[in-house]
């Protein structure tokens, strides 16, 4: 009987994930609906907010974030897209089954039994969204100029350019402390699948930030170039 349940086990993880990871993909897939809202709002610009700016942390307004920089949009975006997805309606489809949430509020993460933020998703947007691409090509340079919203008519390979991925992952099961090798990913061209981590492509240095380049945000060229 051990030697059966040892196998059932982590057939039934593999399941379990594979349900939740359809789950994420469906999500990613409305968020291009969502953003896609958003650009035709905005005359094609894609989610941008200057750092200080106030934006709404609270599906009534009564709470606001003040984002450090340009990058912390890639979590912040929330936020932005409330003008046309309210917190209360959209918010359950911008979390990855799994990750621990006060219930009923979708928006507020649970951190050891205690709510500690409000409005942080699972998905992260791509920081190539936010600067202009000259920012990551060759001879780029910290130029604040180059902070500005992206439109969607620049963007040259939408079908392999990553505009939000699951960056939190709360719906893969622990095995042996190992990471996940891949990752639900939603491109600009309005599709979502779920990629290889390894097979995306080197990020570009961002001599805008420190910390080192990183996949899927420093895209080579920014939205001119792409990630798998």
């Amino acid at each position: 009987m051990a030697t059966l349940v040892g196998i059932l086990l982590p057939a039934l993880g593999s399941s379990r994930d594979a349900a939740r990871e359809t789950v994420c993909l469906a999500n990613l897939h409305g968020l291009c609906q969502t953003f896609a809202t958003y650009r035709a709002e905005q005359r094609d610009r894609y989610p941008f907010a200057e750092p200080g700016a106030s934006i709404p942390a609270s599906p009534d307004g009564s709470g606001v974030i003040s984002p450090s920089s340009h990058w912390d949009l890639s979590h912040w975006w929330t936020g932005v897209v409330q003008r046309v997805a309210p917190w209360r309606e959209h918010f359950g489809a911008w979390v990855c089954p799994g990750s621990p949430r006060e219930p009923g509020e979708a928006w507020r993460l649970q951190s050891a039994g205690t709510i500690s933020v409000s409005g942080y998703p699972s998905y992260s947007y791509s920081n190539s969204f936010v600067a202009r691409p000259r920012l990551w090509s060759a001879g780029g340079s910290a130029d604040a100029a180059l902070l500005a919203p992206t439109r969607g008519s620049e963007v040259r390979a939408p079908s392999s350019k990553a505009l939000l991925f699951d960056s939190e992952l709360s719906h893969v099961s622990a095995r042996n402390g190992e990471p996940a090798s891949r990752t639900p990913v939603a491109f600009a061209d309005g599709h979502a699948s779920r990629e290889v981590i390894a097979d995306a492509t080197p990020a570009a240095d961002n001599p805008m930030r420190d910390g080192g380049a990183q996949l899927l945000h420093d895209t080579p060229q920014g939205v001119h170039g792409h990630d798998f």
